[in-house]
């Protein structure tokens, strides 16, 4: 049985956490406004903002005593980055925690120095977003893009990281997926 959480899955991740319900056995969505989309794919759902510490620890309180996740999504930003260590101890041994990073975090082959070190017993991959270069200049990832990037990790648990468009000037490899219409 594979069980799935993803934090953040509701906005701009919203088609990866569709196409992840359809493989997964237990889906749940965590966000501010998980609800809609969670009825919608037949995933759970935990309303949560990491700003608010107490609700966040009642309900990581309350997640431990249900069977460990295998697989953790995760889009939370610098100032969430306290509860990350408290989420992916809900990943079973030798679980996957799947972080997503804008550009500013830099080249993830040196490292990704925000983040807590993960638990020794978890695998962790990291997804980069950077931009798109085109003829009129540079534009930002489409919502697509960005699941695109998630996806591969969720398909290709041995890559360590992704890098989904450009993250500086230098030329850096491009994340060429085919589009999933089932994983």
């Amino acid at each position: 049985m594979t069980r799935v959480i993803i934090i953040g899955g509701t906005g701009m991740l919203s088609h990866a956490s569709r196409e992840i319900s359809h493989v997964v056995d237990e889906l749940l969505l965590i966000s501010r406004n998980p609800d809609t989309l969670a009825k919608d794919i037949g995933a759970r759902s935990l309303r949560l903002d990491w700003k608010e510490k107490n609700a966040v620890n009642a309900s990581i309180c309350s997640l431990k005593n249900e069977p460990k996740a295998d697989i953790l999504i995760s889009w939370i930003h610098e100032d969430g980055l306290w509860c990350l260590p408290l989420f992916e101890d809900l990943l079973i041994k030798g679980g996957c925690s799947i972080r997503i990073h804008g550009s500013a975090v830099g080249d993830p082959a040196e490292g990704i120095k925000t983040d807590p070190t993960p638990r020794a017993d978890i695998f962790r991959q990291n997804v980069v977003l950077g931009w798109m270069e085109e003829d009129s200049g540079q534009r930002w990832l489409t919502d697509h893009e960005i699941c695109e990037g998630v996806l591969t990790a969720f398909k290709y648990p041995e890559k360590t990281s992704i890098t989904v468009g450009h993250i500086d000037s230098r030329e850096v490899s491009m994340v060429k997926t085919p589009t999933f219409n089932k994983l």
